[in-house]
């Protein structure tokens, strides 16, 4: 998948019991990290509220 920095794609993660569900991500990484190992560097995106010691804003 051909993906710029800033991007916010969807991408299947694996949750227990093998079960994948699509998740929006930012991309972080640049292209030449796509066009190089064919993959990107990402950050999963949540619109729901969650207070927990790793959510920050963005």
């Amino acid at each position: 998948m051909k993906v710029s920095r800033g991007e916010i794609v969807e991408v299947n993660y694996p949750l227990p019991k093998g079960i994948f569900k699509p998740h929006p991500v930012i991309v972080l990484s640049d292209s030449n990290v796509n066009d190089f190992e064919e993959a990107f560097i990402c950050a999963m995106i949540s619109g729901v509220d969650v207070n927990d010691e790793f959510t920050f804003q963005l």
